[in-house]
């Protein structure tokens, strides 16, 4: 069983962590900020930021819980047969 205490703080420290990954990105230069579309979805604007972000939060999730699965907007799903997923 999970530890729901446990998953609360690494997902504060998570997001605390990516907040300011952001507020870093915030005074970028424009011209750096490209946006692309999703992969097989030609809708979805991704930006740099999205993809840097993205791929911090499933570093720190990855290490905290190897075993949970993770749906993020801008990487994808990354599969797992845990009952917990994370939706970021």
């Amino acid at each position: 069983m999970q530890d729901t205490g446990r998953t609360l703080e690494a997902a504060k420290r998570i997001s605390i962590e990516a907040g300011a990954l952001m507020g870093r990105m915030f005074f970028m230069d424009p011209a750096q900020l490209c946006t692309q579309f999703k992969a097989g979805d030609g809708d979805s604007p991704v930006t740099v930021i999205d993809t840097m972000v993205g791929e911090l939060i499933n570093r720190l999730i990855r290490e905290a819980f190897p075993d949970h699965g993770i749906w993020e907007k801008a990487l994808g799903r990354t599969d797992s047969d845990s009952p917990w997923t994370w939706y970021v």
